[in-house]
């Protein structure tokens, strides 16, 4: 947030047509400090003992398939399955994941009504 304010700041004096390039000077080395700074806390941190395997699962649905699962209940099945298979296709080759992330899914997990907005978590466990 300080780092914000002084960019503001140098913003500021430069607009003004005053004296900026020491508020600029002190945004460039602050960046620096900050940097070096996380970086040698960062080597102090050590290796953790947990992994997570996440796998990303792009089933390339055309905007024409993508719009009929929207409107239809059983084509909406054949996009989740197809995400489904890719998905267990990818496990067999890469291994188990914690985590499957679909970037794009055809299915819509919220509904709007006049009165209220609803939304339901969608997931599918594999």
């Amino acid at each position: 947030m300080l780092l914000n304010g002084l960019v503001l700041w140098t913003w500021w004096l430069w607009r003004e047509q005053r004296r900026w390039a020491l508020a600029a000077l002190s945004v460039v080395t602050s960046l620096v400090v900050l940097n070096l700074g996380g970086a040698w806390h960062g080597q102090g941190a050590g290796k953790g003992d947990v992994v997570l395997k996440f796998l990303v699962a792009q089933a390339n649905i055309s905007d024409r398939d993508r719009r009929s699962a929207v409107r239809d209940e059983n084509f909406r099945g054949i996009v989740i399955n197809r995400f489904i298979s890719l998905s267990q296709q990818a496990q067999t080759v890469f291994g188990t994941a914690h985590f499957i992330v679909w970037p794009e899914t055809a299915a819509r997990s919220c509904s709007a009504s006049q009165k209220e907005m609803s939304c339901e978590p969608f997931s599918v466990l594999i």
